[in-house]
């Protein structure tokens, strides 16, 4: 074998090499991209989630289903808008505070004051002041 065939063999055989090792390399900084893709992915997913939920169109609707489980259970609510928010004072019997209560509670209205006070042994006074 001629010393040129060997240098050819040697440089092809260096070629192939190189070559898998920039494979390599790139199939590596591939997948991690592709990691990095799916948690950007699943964190806009996330968030698009919680901006249906928080959105201030979410608010609204959330806010007329609260005042809707209000006149269902006969509750009358009066409304002020004082500094930014909108401030709900009413009235509930003791035998359906529970429910009432839970069901605000549990609701997805951005709450930003919440006081209870016994007014009677029948009766509490609520206040609860959500954001516009």
């Amino acid at each position: 074998m001629s010393s040129q065939t060997k240098l050819f063999a040697a440089l092809f055989l260096a070629l192939i090499v190189v070559w898998g090792g920039t494979a390599l390399y790139l199939e590596r900084q591939i997948e991690k991209e592709r990691i990095e893709y799916k948690k950007r992915e699943d964190a806009i997913g996330r968030y698009e989630a919680l901006k249906a939920l928080w959105s201030q169109k979410a608010q609204k609707e959330a806010i007329k289903r609260v005042e809707s489980m209000l006149r269902i259970y006969g509750i009358k609510a009066e409304t002020k808008k004082t500094g930014g928010k909108r401030l709900y004072s009413f009235t509930v019997d003791a035998k359906r505070a529970d429910k009432v209560l839970s069901k605000i509670l549990n609701s997805n209205i951005a709450i930003n004051s919440f006081s209870v006070k016994k007014v009677s042994d029948r009766e509490l006074e609520v206040k609860i002041g959500v954001a516009p």
